[in-house]
């Protein structure tokens, strides 16, 4: 709850062109106390912090809940972004010939090892359609 509760802050922040010390001011905090609470850092979020933070952007503090709630949901059931997606194709391509690959370094010189390791690791990407890379 409480990265939903700092990316409702940062969304509601950014919708209303506000400064970090500029919701500071509103709220009676400095910008590294409102940075940590927009990463999600903060734990404490009692009633009267919530309700500070719920005057400042113009809202009941049942209007500022949901708001929070909504981004647990949006979080929550996020798709997952392309790097992610790319994440878990490289993973998927990877694991099964982890095994292959530890043989051919324990096979090879440590000299040759990081170049062999790039052509099979680029072998694998172009079999999945993934990016390659270079073998330095």
């Amino acid at each position: 709850m409480n990265s939903a509760i700092g990316k409702t802050i940062f969304e509601l922040r950014r919708s209303r062109h506000w400064t970090m010390q500029d919701l500071g001011e509103r709220v009676g905090l400095n910008h590294s106390g409102i940075s940590r609470r927009e990463a999600g850092d903060h734990t404490r979020w009692g009633d009267d912090e919530r309700t500070r933070f719920a005057e400042a952007f113009d809202m009941t503090l049942e209007e500022f809940d949901t708001q929070c709630q909504e981004m647990t949901n949006q979080l929550t059931n996020r798709s997952p972004s392309a790097e992610d997606q790319r994440h878990d194709q490289w993973k998927r391509a990877v694991t099964p010939t982890n095994e292959r690959i530890m043989k051919l370094k324990d096979m090879l010189s440590d000299e040759l090892a990081p170049k062999v390791l790039f052509r099979e690791l680029n072998e694998i990407a172009r079999k999945h359609g993934l990016q390659t890379y270079p073998d330095e």
